[in-house]
Formats: C-alpha cells, sequence, structure tokens
C-alpha cells in the first residue's frame, strides 16, 4: 500500500515536472493556456 502511493507521487511529479519544463521551452504554450483560462 505504502510502496502504491509512492509510485503514485512519483507518477504525478514526472508528470507535473514535464509539463513545467515544457511550458519553460514553448512560450506559446504558456500564453495559449492563459487564454483558455
Amino acid at each position: 500500500m505504502i510502496y502504491e502511493t509512492f509510485s503514485l507521487i512519483q507518477f504525478w511529479v514526472t508528470i507535473f515536472s514535464s509539463i513545467l519544463s515544457m511550458r519553460s521551452y514553448c512560450p506559446l504554450l504558456e500564453e495559449l493556456d492563459f487564454k483558455a483560462k
């Protein structure tokens, strides 16, 4: 149970960090996300 929770957290951290790195590389993506809100 603890291991499953840890792997789930690791999974979300990986996705979140990849999104942040994508945003730093793509200002256009950040601009589109701002317009969507």
